[in-house]
């Protein structure tokens, strides 16, 4: 009887283990379906989707890059819509957007909690601090020399916070210190052999910070150990790769877009080899899957970074201007008593939204602005240690 328990209690340690070594949250955009999808196993256990066709709330108009970033919101580059999207997670909850884009594809979330968009059509990369757009800083310009791209399709960040770009018609990935272009180095020219791209449009960064680049036309994988191309190593077992990721155990996890599936090899070799996917609408079902990432909360480095220590407060509100209402987002970066009040012109205080302790982390209010006259309002938010506030315009 104790030999069958303990027998039982093994096998139960075994699964759970094994459990443990398949989890992961595996995030897909699913281009033509209009949504994106996430999934908890290669299996499509945990199915889960958001968005339909369209340009307004809740609606996406082919979504091309995916990024989690501060507590869990996931960002989103809806391409023909020329925007990017915010959602603080996939019931669309905490709706978000930003435009000034020209055909976005893939985008990012830095250690520091900025967002970094490849904005394709425009042939530059942006950097904004938040989703009010503060802090908008662009980078590039059309070309093929140093400081210029040709179709940047995808961004992924370092650890370090050096940025590593896609330039898809170049047939290159560039690695740059910052901002300003410092540090640039770039690898890759056209072709089809060692150190040549074909339309590279995905980039990721392994646990040892090794580069992964989806090399589409030339149907392949690259991992290189350095910008020099070092270690060249390829899987060639893929059509039309358009995205890569990999995750703190070094799987690796591409769109396989001719077959409209994903496919996870547990290395360079192809060993382990599963697929997932095919052709349709339904669940378990894509039309022209285009971005794969693994949720960053299970990954060393992936990507994009969950933030969970962030350099101070963020508040941003949306849609501003507003017309009867509008949504006040806020993250606070520890436990704090909280107030937050929307003042008007003369620093009257006309509402109090907020006067209570609060876990650190995302929240969100609504404040209706009825009996009030248009015009120029702030909503001032104050913890223990920080104060920021946010202009609101208020059109009847």
């Amino acid at each position: 009887m104790y030999k069958l328990v303990a027998c039982i209690f093994c096998l139960v340690i075994m699964l759970n283990l094994c459990e443990a070594q398949d989890a992961f949250e595996l995030y897909i955009a699913d281009e033509m379906n209009h949504r994106i999808v996430r999934i908890d196993d290669m299996y499509g256990t945990g199915w889960t989707s958001f968005g339909h066709y369209g340009s307004g709330v809740g609606e996406i108009r082919n979504p091309t890059g995916i990024a989690i970033g501060l507590y869990g919101r996931i960002y989103i580059s809806d391409f023909n819509n020329n925007r990017l999207i915010s959602i603080k997670d996939m019931s669309g909850a905490g709706w978000l957007e930003l435009h000034g884009f020209n055909r976005p594809h893939g985008n990012a979330v830095g250690p520091d909690g900025k967002i970094y968009i490849a904005d394709s059509h425009n042939h530059r990369i942006v950097r904004i601090d938040d989703m009010s757009g503060d802090g908008w800083v662009s980078y590039g310009s059309f070309g093929a020399g140093v400081g210029e791209f040709h179709y940047p399709v995808d961004v992924v960040i370092s650890h370090e916070g050096q940025i590593y770009i896609a330039d898809d018609n170049n047939h290159r990935i560039v690695r740059i210190d910052n901002m300003e272009g410092d540090g640039w180095i770039s690898f890759g020219s056209y072709g089809h052999g060692v150190g040549n791209f074909c339309e590279p449009r995905g980039i990721a960064l392994g646990p040892d910070e090794k580069i992964y680049v989806s090399d589409d036309d030339n149907n392949r994988i690259v991992k290189v150990d350095d910008m020099y191309g070092t270690g060249w190593q390829t899987f060639d077992g893929v059509s039309e790769p358009w995205d890569v990721a990999v995750d703190p155990d070094g799987r690796i996890f591409m769109t396989e877009t001719y077959y409209n599936r994903v496919i996870k090899i547990d290395d360079m070799s192809g060993s382990g080899i599963q697929h997932y996917g095919r052709p349709g609408s339904g669940i378990g079902e894509f039309y022209y899957t285009i971005v794969v990432m693994v949720d960053p909360r299970y990954t060393g480095i992936s990507k994009d970074h969950d933030v969970l220590k962030p350099g101070g407060l963020s508040i941003t509100a949306y849609p501003n201007p507003f017309n009867s209402q509008v949504n006040i987002n806020y993250v606070l970066s520890a436990d704090s008593r909280v107030t937050l009040k929307i003042h008007d012109i003369l620093g009257n205080t006309v509402s109090v939204l907020v006067d209570e302790l609060q876990d650190r982390g995302e929240h969100f209010v609504t404040w209706r602005s009825e009996g009030l006259s248009s015009g120029i309002y702030s909503a001032r938010l104050c913890t223990n240690n920080e104060n920021k506030s946010i202009s609101l315009l208020f059109i009847k």
